[in-house]
């Protein structure tokens, strides 16, 4: 009797019920073919591929439990992005620009929205804001999002839904940007087919994640003290509560 309730206690530590019931919010799984989900329910947000590779745990806590609290650090983004929306779009002489641009594609499983595409009849620009200074390099996350971001628009228009004109070549005329925003810089990179596989890999992982009844395991270490999840994972604290259970 004593080790079921230590089971069902350390079960009930990795459902996240620690800050607050989570069970209740998970969507029931499909129970025949009549429940399957639509296509727009079965893509993952773009924007979870830079929250799963910032932790795993994190991700499933925002994304599977719907449990996304904001924290100052979001709050400073949300207020810049806020700001950036109301400027002017940049100049794309001889090509166009969008800003907030949805992009919806089914066969990768992904949908979200492009902060910024610039297009011309050579050239295509993907460009990501972001609230901090420019950093030495392109952080992975970001990478991995503006990655997937480029495979959707893509897919998107190859579809019907697209009204633009075509893209350009994909490995000779495309480009991943970062704009930093405190900095007012920015840095950008080549679409590589070595990229190309990295993000499908990326969302791959995103779509076992949203699979998962429990949270996975997380990324443990300084990043955890910024993470608006903090109070409910418990990052530090849990490996030792599991360690006195037993």
């Amino acid at each position: 009797m004593e080790q079921d309730e230590k089971r069902t206690t350390l079960d009930t530590l990795d459902a996240g019920s620690v800050g607050g019931p989570v069970a209740s919010q998970l969507p029931e799984e499909p129970k025949g073919p009549a429940e399957e989900l639509s296509e727009e329910d079965a893509c993952i947000p773009l924007r979870m591929v830079e929250a799963a590779t910032y932790c795993p745990r994190q991700a499933w806590y925002r994304f599977v439990a719907c449990d996304d609290p904001i924290n100052v650090h979001m709050q400073r983004g949300l207020n810049r992005h806020e700001t950036f929306g109301e400027q002017e779009p940049r100049v794309a002489l001889g090509g166009q620009v969008w800003r907030h641009l949805p992009v919806f594609a089914p066969l990768l499983g992904v949908s979200g929205v492009l902060d910024e595409v610039m297009l011309t009849p050579d050239r295509l620009i993907i460009t990501e804001y972001k609230t901090s200074h420019r950093a030495a390099a392109i952080w992975e996350g970001v990478l991995m999002q503006l990655a997937a971001q480029h495979l959707a628009l893509r897919e998107h228009a190859a579809s019907a839904r697209w009204l633009g004109p075509p893209l350009p070549d994909a490995l000779t005329a495309t480009t991943l940007r970062v704009y930093y925003t405190d900095s007012r810089r920015d840095r950008e990179t080549p679409w590589t087919a070595a990229l190309e596989r990295r993000a499908r890999a990326a969302i791959a992982r995103c779509h076992e994640i949203v699979r998962l009844e429990a949270p996975p395991e997380g990324l443990v270490g300084p990043r955890c003290d910024a993470c608006q999840h903090e109070p409910i994972c418990l990052p530090f604290d849990l490996p030792k509560l599991r360690e006195g259970i037993r």
